[in-house]
């Protein structure tokens, strides 16, 4: 009898054990181009939408016999099949199909260092419109760069795609004959270098005429002179002055 009783409980542990325990499969949401992807080939599953329904055809013989391509909505190919709802009904329903949104975009434009020109949000790129652009000491802007995406987010009204727009800038270079000319004398603006770059200092009360303290004269390269004069300042006299340009290799 205990024999029995043994017997009846392991079999009831058993039963409760393979009680199907198998979790429900989630439920996806896939746009129409994420649809697409599902086509049967390279080794993808295949899927198809009908009426908003996604429908799991990767192992369906009845579905390789009526020669259509998956991936796709076949809401109106399919239900050119006499027994177009009894075939559906033997389908495993794994999703919906979201609908189409319209795609905006928001263009984050960049400086030279990587920072936020200006954002802007547009309904397609062919309306895109460029910030003016930003100055940067001794460099010049060249050219604005393609749009590069950078993420996409799925709102209840449209798809926004966010993109970067980088600004290119390359270098001035000015020689030391040109330098010579920016030597504050007659109206002229007045240039110095100091360690390769060159400084504007027009309008620095330091430089009246564009000599500094009645000998260093401006229109030149001045680093020997500053290293070599005693100045009593340090350099950072000089390097926080406005850039206009860097010294080429002559």
């Amino acid at each position: 009898m205990k024999k029995i009783a043994i017997t009846a409980l392991i079999l009831f542990i058993f039963s409760c054990s393979s009680v199907n325990t198998e979790v429900e499969k989630e439920m996806l949401q896939l746009t129409t181009e994420e649809l697409s992807e599902f086509d049967g080939q390279n080794g993808n599953e295949s899927y198809i939408a009908v009426d908003g329904t996604i429908y799991d055809v990767t192992n369906s013989i009845e579905f390789l016999s009526f020669n259509f391509e998956s991936g796709k909505d076949l809401s109106e190919e399919i239900k050119q099949i006499s027994s177009w709802e009894e075939f559906l009904q033997s389908l495993d329903i794994i999703g919906t199909v979201l609908p189409d949104l319209p795609t905006r975009y928001e263009i984050t434009f960049l400086g030279k260092n990587g920072e936020v020109v200006n954002k802007e949000v547009y309904d397609d790129l062919d309306s895109l419109t460029y910030p003016l652009t930003k100055i940067y000491g001794g460099y010049r802007f060249v050219n604005w760069s393609e749009p590069v995406e950078i993420s996409e987010e799925v709102l209840d009204t449209y798809i926004l795609q966010k993109l970067n727009v980088s600004s290119e800038y390359e270098k001035i270079y000015m020689s030391l004959e040109e330098l010579s000319q920016y030597d504050g004398k007659d109206g002229k603006d007045a240039y110095i270098c100091y360690e390769g770059v060159i400084y504007d200092v027009t309008n620095n009360s330091s430089w009246p005429n564009g000599i500094h303290r009645g000998f260093i004269n401006a229109g030149q390269d001045v680093t020997d002179l500053f290293k070599n004069s005693g100045a009593p300042h340090s350099s950072a006299n000089i390097t926080n002055l406005p850039i206009v340009a860097f010294l080429s290799e002559e």
